[in-house]
């Protein structure tokens, strides 16, 4: 048994996991660390492309042999990560889940609000959900497009599965409406998604239309 409490500190890191990748990881946060359970009360996260994360997080179970190591049924590991994120710009989602030809659509905002990561089990089985709004930085991005919107949504790492409660955004010239769920890791797979989409200029979404082929 042992117990440890004391602050950790990351630059320049990089994170490889299936389908997400972070680099350029700046962090800092208290520490507080049994055989059981890590704690990070106040990790303050910023993001190579802009942008961070102010979260607390907890991992349980760590430790805990597999069952086929004991021969009986063990405590899975779980996970709960609570944040508050700002300055999010979809490239750096796209950059995260390692889809990089969608990097850049030409759209200029950034998300804020919450968000929640949780798995239990397995990294693999991540599930994640943010409720954030959407709004163009300050100064805005030269030859890109402004969005304003707010998005209601959760993620399912096994499957790529992403549901769609209320996902909004108004440019200058259209409106866009969605609901339903997607697949999202391939994008290729089906998708179920009710669209109510108006636009009196469609040359806002040439990049983007480009990018989709």
């Amino acid at each position: 048994a042992f117990d440890v409490t004391g602050n950790v500190q990351l630059k320049n890191a990089t994170y490889r996991q299936s389908y997400l990748l972070l680099n350029g990881i700046n962090a800092k946060s208290s520490v507080h660390m049994t055989q059981d359970m890590v704690a990070l009360p106040d990790v303050r996260v910023r993001l190579r492309q802009g942008g961070g994360v102010n979260a607390n997080a907890t991992l349980t179970n760590y430790m805990t042999p597999t069952a086929t190591q004991t021969g009986t049924p063990a405590a899975q590991q779980q996970a709960a990560i609570h944040a508050r994120i700002f300055g999010i710009r979809p490239e750096t989602i796209f950059e995260i889940i390692a889809v990089e030809k969608y990097e850049n659509l030409g759209f200029d905002t950034q998300a804020d609000g919450r968000a929640n990561v949780w798995w239990k089990g397995s990294p693999d089985d991540l599930m994640a959900s943010a409720n954030v709004t959407l709004a163009p930085p300050r100064p805005p991005t030269p030859n890109e497009v402004p969005v304003t919107g707010a998005v209601d949504a959760s993620f399912a790492l096994r499957g790529g599965r992403l549901d769609a409660r209320r996902v909004e955004a108004h440019t200058p010239a259209s409106s866009l409406n969605v609901t339903g769920r997607a697949a999202f890791i391939p994008m290729t797979r089906p998708s179920a998604l009710n669209v109510d989409f108006t636009t009196s200029n469609l040359n806002e979404f040439d990049r983007a239309l480009i990018v989709f082929g």
